[in-house]
């Protein structure tokens, strides 16, 4: 019984190698038109949308090609 539940004790403090916590700075107009996005996308039925969901979605989908040089 203790090995078992020394193995639990071991899956529960390792962290997932999936994806990472990151910190970036953003203006507070750009956050407030993601919060805004978020919200619309709760509203249109996508229950699970949110920050980081919609930020991945855009960088699936930005075409570098129409990136403004001046940035």
């Amino acid at each position: 019984m203790l090995r078992q539940e020394e193995k639990m004790r071991d899956q529960a403090t390792q962290k997932p190698t999936h994806y990472k916590v990151i910190c970036i700075s953003i203006y507070l107009r750009d956050l407030d038109e993601l919060d805004r996005k978020v919200a619309e996308l709760k509203e249109l039925g996508f229950t699970r949308a949110n920050r980081s969901a919609l930020i991945r979605h855009a960088l699936d989908k930005v075409d570098l090609d129409s990136f403004p040089r001046q940035v």
